[in-house]
This record gives C-alpha cells, sequence and structure tokens, in this order.
C-alpha cells in the first residue's frame, strides 16, 4: 500500500486494504491508514457511499 504505516495492516486484512485503495475507496490527504485506530462515522460513511458508487446504487439527492 502507499501508506506510512503499511507494517501496521494485519496479514488478514492486507489484501481488502490493498483492494479499497487501489478502488479509490480510501482517498483523501491520508500519509497513515491508522489500522487500530477507531473509524469515525464520517470515515465510515464517506466509505459507503464510495462503494455504493461504485457498484451503481447511488442516486441524485432530491432537487439534484
Amino acid at each position: 500500500t502507499g501508506f506510512a504505516d503499511d507494517q501496521s495492516i494485519s496479514s488478514w486484512a492486507r489484501p481488502y486494504v490493498v483492494t479499497a485503495e487501489a478502488l479509490g475507496f480510501l482517498t483523501g490527504p491520508l500519509e497513515e491508514l491508522e489500522p487500530t485506530a477507531p473509524t469515525t462515522r464520517e470515515e465510515a460513511a464517506a466509505m459507503l457511499y464510495r462503494m455504493l458508487d461504485y457498484i451503481g446504487i447511488i442516486f441524485p439527492a432530491a432537487g439534484e
């Protein structure tokens, strides 16, 4: 991965992190993934939105 703390990612999670990064689910000015830190609701919502958009389930908000 491109994260500075790459060695902190568990071996079982590494393929999933690599895939999520490659598909653009993990974006932004991240230098470190911080795999042991809690995920905020904002981070979880952003990743969920990107995943749903990727598979084509995102619908425009009312008025768009």
